[in-house]
């Protein structure tokens, strides 16, 4: 395997797990051996006293730099509590997966340019500090989780990341996180992961982990709530003589059905446990029968008889085999789970002509979906000089697109329309931008689209669609102006 596809396949979660193993030689057991790096050229074996260099601290464990393969940020684990010179030396030349690491028993970890720290204790009690360094804010929130989910560690974010939000605030009060997919070993006691013995998890309301897996064990549910509006409301409870409680073979299909929930985003917000201010109407660990809460509205997007396409969708091939295309709720088993809806939808009378007349879900995304935009009147659109002008005000996120193209809804599906000529953002832990020029990146702005290189010139008395927003979901200007 190339260096180029191991490091693809090596995960940031697992460099910090493993940073902290405490291992002397050989490979992890939860790192698949393409993926580790071995250099013939390093001695192995653990250091003696006098193989230490003589500038070595007396009781100082040195520290290890080493280059994170996934996030593509510069790592220093700083030894702690627990480990001597020695094995410190022995573990950074030989358990990192990637290129082995780089000891010092003096060079401290660098203090500037900081995405974040992530404090780990192994087993045996000793402690270490991962510094990850690197100048792109649009790292902080993969670096986070691969801390918090991927190593159990403790994270502080550097002054990179100082704008990450608080994990617990209300929807709104944070701007929404951009998918990110994160691979990490399946939590102890689970079989391997379906990826080369990880589990692969996008961090998106709309996504999904492995069936039989908990998303909230392999993905991060404060950055998906920052995805959707979220609000708790009472849902209705099962009646205690109930007689569904006492079919088995039905209640059966009920754990299942909540099983599939609690694989997805969806159980961010309907799960008592991880929703936090209280579950959104229904949620999988009610007592009783979890579906009695949904709504008749809810019901009837789960069975796709009202439209919830705004809202988004992967390709069941990126979402470890969940589906949300033939139904409004992700399931890895299409007809298991229609068939299981359609009875509750029966047993409530209901019809497909009060389906049909549910509005479609998605509130301002609806209208975004259809959005047909007209000729600018306030002087928005690219100018001779290049400078872009929208209105005034913060955008996070600045599309040209061919005229006739469709605007831009939501990720993962909706975001890149066809006829996108540019897209520029700003990650969520930076401050908006007022400012533009078509095809030039500043400050924290990141170009999208094209993934690499210029945009193509616009051609003068070409009708063209500016699209700016201030967060997803929230567009400031969208009309058709005429390049010079």
């Amino acid at each position: 395997m190339s260096r180029t596809i191991a490091w693809t396949r090596a995960l940031a979660p697992l460099a910090l797990l493993v940073a902290c193993t405490g291992a002397t030689g050989g490979a992890d057991p939860g790192v698949a051996p393409d993926v580790v790096a071995t250099d013939p050229g390093q001695d192995a074996t653990p250091d003696t006293a006098s193989d230490l260099p003589s500038d070595t601290v007396p009781g100082a464990p040195g520290t290890c730099a080493y280059a994170d393969p996934v996030t593509q940020a510069d790592a220093c684990k700083a030894y702690g509590t627990g480990w001597a010179p020695a094995t410190a030396r022995a573990d950074c030349e030989a358990a990192l997966p990637g290129p082995a690491g780089t000891w010092s028993a003096t060079q401290a970890c660098p203090a500037s340019d900081v995405l974040g720290t992530c404090s780990l204790t192994d087993g045996q009690g000793r402690a270490c500090t991962v510094v990850l360094s690197g100048a792109d804010a649009f790292r902080c929130n993969l670096v986070r989780t691969a801390c918090l989910v991927g190593a159990a560690g403790t994270f502080e974010p550097g002054p990179v990341c100082q704008g990450l939000g608080d994990p617990t605030a209300a929807w709104g009060a944070v701007p929404f996180v951009q998918p990110y997919r994160m691979c990490i070993d399946a939590k102890a006691g689970e079989p391997a992961g379906l990826t080369d013995g990880h589990v692969c998890t996008w961090t998106l309301i709309s996504a999904c982990t492995e069936p039989g897996r908990r998303f909230d064990d392999q993905a991060y549910c404060p950055d998906v709530i920052t995805q959707r509006p979220y609000a708790p409301a009472t849902a209705t409870p099962t009646a205690a003589n109930d007689p569904r409680l006492s079919d088995a073979a039905y209640m059966a299909e009920v754990a299942w059905a909540g099983s599939q929930v609690e694989a997805c985003g969806c159980a961010c917000c309907h799960t008592k446990r991880l929703a936090p201010n209280g579950p959104a109407n229904w949620h999988i660990d009610a007592t009783g029968i979890w579906t009695d809460g949904i709504r008749d509205s809810g019901l009837a997007l789960m069975l796709n008889k009202a439209d919830s396409r705004a809202l988004g969708a992967f390709p069941s091939e990126q979402n470890n085999g969940f589906d949300r295309t033939q139904l409004g709720l992700p399931t890895s088993d299409v007809p298991r789970m229609k068939k299981f809806l359609q009875a509750e939808w029966d047993r409530r009378g209901l019809t497909d002509a009060y389906g049909v007349s549910v509005p479609a879900f998605g509130g301002p995304l609806v209208e975004q979906l259809s959005f047909t935009p007209d000729a600018c009147t306030g002087g928005e659109g690219v100018a001779a000089d290049g400078s872009i002008y929208w209105g005034g005000g913060d955008a996070r996120y600045l599309y040209i697109l061919s005229a006739g193209s469709k605007g831009p809804v939501v990720p993962p599906n909706l975001d890149r329309p066809e006829g996108t000529l540019w897209r520029i953002d700003a990650p969520n832990v930076s401050e908006p931008f007022q400012s533009a020029v078509y095809g030039v990146v500043s400050g924290d702005q990141r170009q999208v689209i094209p993934a690499s290189g210029a945009p193509p010139a616009l051609v003068s008395g070409t009708q063209y669609y500016i699209y700016a927003l201030v967060d997803v979901g929230l567009p400031s200007a969208r009309c058709l102006f005429t390049a010079p």
